[in-house]
Formats: C-alpha cells, sequence, structure tokens
C-alpha cells in the first residue's frame, strides 16, 4: 500500500475506533430512531470519502464492515429490537459499485431497499437505493447519482438506435414514465439494471471479448435482458405463457403479420438445425421464409430475441455469432424492449 494510502487508512482506523464507541449507547436509547441510525452510519462517510479520494476502495469497504460490526452485536443482543441499516448498505454498495465488484455492490443496494421497505412500511420507498436500481436520473437526492446517468446514457445511445431504425418518436421520457417509473413489478427493472451494469462493465475490456468464453457469459446477459422482453410483453398479454406468443403478440401491434407458427417452425427449425449460420442470416437479413419472404427490421429483431430466449433456457454452450455479432444483437434485443414497451404500454 502506498505510503500516502497506507496513512490515510491507519489515520481513518483510527477514527473509525472512536466512532465504534457510539451505536450501543445511541441505539439502547433510540431503538426504533431510524434517523438517528442514519445519523450513526453517516459519521462514517467522512473517513469513507478520505478513503475514496485516496483511490483506497478496499479501505473505504473496510469503513463499512467495521461499522456494521457493532450493529450486528446489538442486534443479536436485542432479538426483539432493529436497527435500520439502510443507509450504511447503500453507501456500503455504493463503494463496492466503484470498486467493480458489480454483484455484491447490487447485494448490498438491494439490501438497503429491503431495509428501507421494512422502516417505512412501502414496497416502493423513495429512498436513494430505490432510485438506483429503478435509474431514477430524475431525483437528485442520492449520493450516487452519476452511476444512475451513466446507465441512463448507455440505454438512450440503445434509445436512439431503435427511433433511428423504426423512424419513431419514442422518447426517454417516455420510456421511464410508461416503463421504469410503473413496470409490472420492481423485479423486472433490477434484472434490467443489473444486466445493463454488466453489459456496461464489458465495454471497459472490449479487447477481449473476441473468444468463446465471452461468448458465454455474453448469452448469459443477453437471456437476461431477453426475461425482461417477456415479463414486459407478458404483463399485456397474461393469458399467454411462452415467448413465441408474447413474440407474436407484439409483432402484431407492431403491424406485422409473422405468426407464431412462423417463429416456432420456420425460425426455430432453421435455428435447430444450425443456430450460428441462422442467427447470422437473421442479423445480416438475408434469412428467408419459405417462399423467399424476407423479414423486416423489426421481424428480424424479434426473432433474434426469441433465438436468443430458447437457446438461453436450453443450451450452455459458446456461440461464435454471439461473441463475434454481440453488439448487433445487443441492439436488436433492446429494440424488441423499447418496442415493447412503445407499442403496448
Amino acid at each position: 500500500m502506498p505510503y500516502f494510502r497506507a496513512t490515510v487508512f491507519k489515520s481513518s482506523i483510527r477514527q473509525s475506533r472512536g466512532l465504534l464507541r457510539i451505536p450501543a449507547r445511541i441505539l439502547a436509547a433510540f431503538p426504533t430512531g431510524f434517523m438517528v441510525h442514519d445519523h450513526y452510519f453517516e459519521h462514517f462517510t467522512g473517513i469513507w470519502r478520505r478513503l475514496l479520494s485516496a483511490g483506497d476502495y478496499s479501505a473505504a469497504e473496510t469503513i463499512w464492515q467495521q461499522a456494521f460490526a457493532p450493529v450486528f452485536r446489538w442486534e443479536q443482543a436485542n432479538p426483539n429490537k432493529r436497527v435500520h441499516k439502510g443507509t450504511g448498505y447503500y453507501f456500503w454498495g455504493m463503494t463496492a459499485l466503484l470498486r467493480g465488484a458489480l454483484d455484491r455492490g447490487y447485494l448490498l443496494i438491494h439490501q438497503a431497499l429491503e431495509e428501507d421497505k421494512t422502516t417505512h412500511g412501502n414496497i416502493s420507498p423513495s429512498t436513494p437505493a430505490l432510485a438506483l436500481v429503478s435509474l431514477n436520473d430524475s431525483d437528485p437526492r442520492q449520493a450516487f447519482i452519476a452511476w444512475v446517468r451513466e446507465q441512463v446514457v448507455f440505454l438512450k445511445d440503445l434509445l436512439g438506435n431503435y427511433t433511428t431504425t423504426r423512424g419513431k418518436s419514442f422518447s426517454w421520457n417516455d420510456f421511464r414514465t410508461r416503463f421504469l417509473s410503473s413496470p409490472p413489478n420492481l423485479d423486472v427493472i433490477f434484472l434490467l439494471t443489473h444486466s445493463v451494469a454488466r453489459l456496461m462493465d464489458f465495454k471497459t475490456v472490449e479487447h477481449s471479448l473476441q473468444n468463446p468464453f465471452a461468448g458465454q457469459l455474453e448469452a448469459n446477459i443477453l437471456f437476461d435482458i431477453a426475461l425482461v422482453i417477456d415479463a414486459a410483453i407478458k404483463e399485456k398479454n397474461s393469458t399467454e405463457t411462452q415467448f413465441s406468443q408474447h413474440a407474436a403478440f407484439l409483432l402484431k401491434a407492431a403491424g406485422s403479420s409473422l405468426t407464431v407458427g412462423h417463429l416456432t417452425n420456420q425460425i426455430q427449425v432453421a435455428l435447430t438445425n444450425n443456430f450460428d449460420a441462422t442467427l447470422t442470416e437473421i442479423l445480416n437479413g438475408s434469412f428467408r421464409l419459405p417462399g423467399g419472404i424476407a423479414l423486416s427490421r423489426f421481424e428480424r429483431d424479434v426473432a433474434v430475441a426469441y433465438a436468443i430466449r430458447n437457446r438461453g433456457a436450453h443450451d450452455v454452450s459458446s456461440s461464435s455469432t454471439i461473441w463475434q455479432c454481440f453488439t448487433e444483437i445487443q441492439k436488436a434485443l433492446f429494440n424488441v424492449l423499447f418496442g415493447a414497451v412503445d407499442y403496448l404500454y
């Protein structure tokens, strides 16, 4: 550890030890006062920010581990009482995300949200944790709004591809108000935002994505996006259960004559015979239905989503087309998601 970081860390640890003597007194006096509990965790932010400024994310996480230790001990000693830990989990999760630990970061942020739900008695509390995991970029009252705004910029770029290829005026505000702010359920949005974070993380190592293992990881994320699409359409087509039926429902709303039969027979048969070759043909527009019928651009996008959804549910092997054409496939799936909200919501 460089001298400066070591000095900051040691100084911070000395300060944090003093703070760790606080909770027993505070919590005993205010066992249900969540604002006081917030204040306890906020005491650590000064030390935490110094470590962040020094670039020592590992030590910054250690601060939150130390902050939680006496809280957990107090709760174990007082089983009928609880401490509101939403603020602490939020800052800890934020630190993990800055460190690049996406799964741990999102687990901690979601734990913060669960704390907020319990404390406020509301399944959708207006708190920073919910704002982060639901991509609420309109609420500046969150310490990690920069993270949310970066994700919004990423999605707006994909949305621009949708509006350009479809000739639509569908806006980010349309998507936010009609879907992000009122989704089928919060789990759908959580899966979407976590997937977006993973996609953005991939962009930092684009030079390392031309290999079969990259295809496996990419297929996993694309499958999650397909699940979001599935849930989005199912909300408006609740009598059906199959993705092919949901895909056909969306296509009909978009003015297409492509049917479930086309998807499950001609397209699926071709994918089963040669997945990579067929997916490549769908992407480049050379795929033909019997009679030489070509697919429209949106029909191709839906066919790609159908291919990813079916393969992801049954096959873990790598697909060369996925890692070689990942950007095009990603755009296709988001075109379908935006189209689902555009036509159905």
